[in-house]
């Protein structure tokens, strides 16, 4: 009677299928409860140190518990995380940047910027691509499965193809 709510739980672990709540909690943290860091003189700096510190607690949560099925998706959740964490320091360094300071300390804040949010995506296009690529790989393995059974079929063979398959991982 409730199947049509496993979409909100089927990517996580059975120990875990709670997570979606801590999970949508996070991100309505970041994205509406940091208004609540605002103040009045238009100072950025205690949402971003707000939004950073969330940042690292969802790394950690998630590091912790562990709750994924597919240990792929929990790397890609703990990049994302960094790559927002990045983004929340570079808005941390960009209100130190707007300071008064001389004009060889904010190149050098500029150039620190600029890295620090170029690395956290490189890294992330790199794990998206190595992801990429181990699916094709992986359809490729099923296509020439298929082709075999449908040559031995066609032929008159009955034989099935090897495959070897490990036994499920229960973790309760």
């Amino acid at each position: 009677s409730t199947r049509y709510l496993a979409f909100l739980t089927e990517a996580y672990k059975p120990r875990a299928y709670w997570f979606v709540v801590p999970e949508n909690t996070r991100r309505l943290m970041l994205s509406s409860a940091l208004v609540v860091f605002a103040v009045e003189d238009d100072d950025p700096t205690p949402q971003a140190i707000s939004a950073l510190l969330l940042s690292i607690l969802g790394i950690k949560v998630y590091q912790y518990y562990t709750p994924f099925v597919n240990p792929t998706d929990g790397q890609f959740s703990e990049l994302t995380q960094g790559v927002l964490m990045a983004m929340f320091l570079a808005a941390l360094m960009a209100r130190v940047q707007a300071m008064d300071q001389s004009d060889e300390a904010q190149t050098k804040i500029s150039i620190l910027l600029i890295a620090v949010v170029s690395v956290s995506f490189v890294v992330l296009s790199a794990f998206i691509v190595k992801e990429f690529r181990n699916e094709l790989k992986k359809d490729e393995k099923v296509a020439r499965q298929s082709m075999s059974l449908l040559k031995a079929t066609v032929t008159g063979k009955t034989t099935t193809p090897t495959t070897t398959t490990k036994p499920p991982k229960t973790e309760l």
